[in-house]
């Protein structure tokens, strides 16, 4: 954008104006109108915006529980969120296993946003096999369980792929925090009266 200086008038002072004609005067005052309509330029200065963030279909194939999700330990059922290592927790052979380790992964609003296949799956009360979960549970689309067939079989699947299934659908969520865990080697281990399958990160 461009703007004009006011055109101011031209003055001369009068012992100068005694020397010149009419001529110059004329010439001088012509030279002076057009400098004062010369454009000044407008120096604007802008911040630079930052790019437009952009949805990316995301492959979430991450494992873990919301943090209340309770599993079953050699003292009872704990918290996830509250799992330690070397506690003892059960697993589908009868046998007790120690944890190795846990983790947790903290997605906040802005992760959410961009990739809201990352939200967690909800299996409602007794929605595998009229049976299990005890109670309401929340997990990553990524975490392996054992899936009740109707004829009587189980099914190695994920979260993910059991949505649509009655009472099993994905939840919006903010934010959200998973935890993961497991116990140096490939087990099977009871959350909410479920079985889920744990495995060190590969």
């Amino acid at each position: 954008m461009q703007r004009r200086r006011p055109t101011r008038p031209v003055t001369v002072h009068p012992e100068l104006r005694e020397d010149l004609n009419l001529q110059e005067l004329k010439t001088l005052s012509a030279v002076l109108a057009q400098i004062s309509q010369m454009p000044v330029e407008d120096k604007i200065i802008k911040r630079p915006q930052p790019a437009p963030r952009v949805k990316q279909a995301l492959d979430w194939s991450l494992p873990g529980f919301e943090g209340k999700a309770r599993v079953t330990t050699n003292f009872g059922e704990l918290p996830i969120e509250a799992l330690r290592r070397r506690d003892m927790v059960k697993t589908i052979s009868g046998a007790y296993r120690e944890v190795q380790w846990v983790d947790t992964i903290r997605l906040d609003v802005d992760f959410m946003e961009l990739h809201p296949e990352a939200a967690p799956i909800l299996i409602r009360e007794r929605a595998m096999g009229g049976l299990y979960p005890r109670r309401n549970i929340l997990v990553s689309p990524g975490q392996p369980l054992r899936y009740p067939h109707p004829h009587g079989d189980t099914m190695n699947l994920t979260a993910g792929e059991v949505v649509g299934q009655p009472n099993i659908l994905r939840m919006h969520r903010s934010e959200i925090t998973y935890y993961r865990f497991h116990c140096g080697t490939d087990e099977t281990v009871c959350v909410e009266g479920s079985w889920f399958h744990v495995s060190p990160p590969k």
